[in-house]
């Protein structure tokens, strides 16, 4: 099961419209790292690891 490590109360201004993931592998050390990206209205965008 997962849970929440981090809760972050209005990391976005407005309203969150796009949300994607993705893996990044590194064969040198044979990890891999998750990403969750966000967009909302506010024209940011977040990269959650």
């Amino acid at each position: 099961m997962y849970s929440v490590l981090l809760r972050k109360e209005n990391a976005h201004a407005e309203a969150i419209w796009s949300v994607s993931w993705g893996r990044n592998s590194n064969a040198e050390t044979q990890t891999d790292t998750d990403y969750i990206v966000t967009g909302s209205l506010d024209n940011i965008v977040n990269v959650w690891n």
